[in-house]
């Protein structure tokens, strides 16, 4: 479901085509759009038969991510493709299949993953009743590999459920000697609850060994509920990161709770920049001092920051932060990245 647009032309039509196998995966079918709606389209708002034959073929190929439509579509005949419409069109084919309740298809993906080496864990929970998948842990030989060269600093992230089943990707990403991003394991996981995160923990333990296990220093996050509980309970020798990026993401989303809905920008931005400058803080005390102050100078923002904020201080602020292994990372960055 694309909405195009000539940039020359204000006039605005969409185009419908998706169906599925017998599978139910997702397939795109390029004959599926009505001969007298690609006429009619092609007539309205002057679309080139050549942009439609490559928008049909990204269709046909199961490739229309946002940037192939650019690089190739848009780029190349000057059309434009609405982000929201077309991001919000795709989450709405998503939520039309349930998850894989084949048992048997379920096992299959299990068996190829095991075929890939003999040093690997592979390892898997189902819902007896429905015999739907709900765990999956993989982890590869170059995986172990990773997990018992570069296993002391461990960033966890999950996706925000946006393949088609709707499994989170949990993905353990670690930082190699040369200073790159390397992944140590990969999980589908049908929720995010504290016992669906301990049971990864548990298998991975039972994978790698004491030795490797405890030989993790830092774990970085952020800040989920459930995985920060399930990581006190299995991995509580560990330090616990809070990644930066969303502390700072966290208090911008409440901007206009805290200072309402027309806010000052400049001393939003301000206020902003005090509460970065306080995270950087390597002096505990002075950190404390410029929280008192911080309040002072913005007594609407202090209850936030008092109740949701400062309570966790010692996991993200640089006067903690520095007297732990971090490999010099402040955020799930490089796991974020992955599942960009």
């Amino acid at each position: 479901n694309y909405r195009v647009k000539q940039q020359n032309n204000e006039k605005i039509w969409t185009i419908t085509t998706y169906s599925s196998d017998h599978n139910g995966h997702h397939v795109y079918i390029p004959s599926s759009i009505p001969v007298d709606t690609v006429q009619q389209i092609r007539r309205a708002t002057d679309i080139s038969e050549e942009i439609l034959k490559d928008i049909r073929n990204a269709m046909a190929y199961k490739i229309p991510a946002r940037a192939y439509m650019q690089t190739h579509i848009e780029g190349k005949h000057r059309v434009v493709f609405d982000q929201e419409l077309f991001r919000n069109t795709f989450r709405q084919i998503q939520s039309q299949y349930a998850p894989p309740n084949n048992q048997d298809d379920w096992l299959d993906t299990v068996k190829c993953a095991r075929n890939m080496g003999a040093d690997c864990l592979c390892s898997y929970d189902m819902d007896p009743t429905t015999k739907t998948g709900t765990r999956l842990l993989y982890v590869s030989p170059s995986m172990t590999y990773n997990f018992k060269r570069n296993g002391e600093v461990v960033l966890m992230d999950t996706s925000h459920s946006t393949n088609k089943y709707r499994y989170y990707l949990l993905s353990l990403s670690g930082v190699s000697h040369y200073g790159h991003t390397v992944i140590l394991a990969a999980a589908l996981l049908r929720q995010q609850r504290i016992e669906d995160f301990c049971w990864v923990f548990e298998e991975l333990k039972c994978y790698l060994g004491n030795d490797t296990w405890s030989g993790f220093q830092t774990v970085v996050t952020d800040g989920d509920a459930a995985m920060r509980n399930a990581l006190d309970q299995k991995m509580s020798h560990a330090f616990q990161l809070r990644c930066v990026w969303h502390i700072q993401k966290n208090i911008e989303d409440k901007i206009v709770q805290i200072f309402g809905k027309n806010y000052d920008n400049k001393r939003v931005s301000e206020f902003q920049r005090d509460v970065t400058g306080i995270i950087y803080h390597v002096d505990k005390d002075q950190c404390i001092l410029s929280q008192e102050e911080l309040h002072r100078k913005y007594p609407e923002a202090a209850q936030y920051l008092i109740k949701n904020i400062w309570p966790n201080a010692d996991n993200f602020c640089a006067y903690s932060v520095q007297q732990h292994l971090t490999f010099h990372t402040h955020s799930t960055q490089r796991a974020e990245s992955f599942h960009a």
